[in-house]
């Protein structure tokens, strides 16, 4: 039975295994450059190129709330701006 993650207005099941892989595969710190606060399975997973269906390992990352904020406000920021 997995766990249901809630990004955006897509679901995305992983198993406990695989949340505890990534965050594991982390080192229990938060994926952003800089930033060593502690995440756990149950901490932001974020699609790093953006497409919430690429559930691929590689594109899934888990970040503190803040960092997970940031990148949420930057992306806002350019969409409103037209960048994409």
């Amino acid at each position: 039975m997995g766990i249901w993650d809630f990004v955006g207005t897509h679901r995305t099941q992983l198993t406990k295994k695989q949340r505890k892989e990534i965050v594991d595969k982390q080192g229990g710190i938060c994926a952003r450059k800089g930033c060593n606060t502690h995440v756990t399975t149950h901490s932001q997973l974020h699609h790093k190129n953006k497409d919430k269906s690429d559930n691929r390992p590689r594109n899934r990352e888990f970040l503190c709330i803040k960092c997970h904020k940031k990148i949420h406000e930057k992306d806002a920021k350019k969409r409103k701006a037209g960048l994409f």
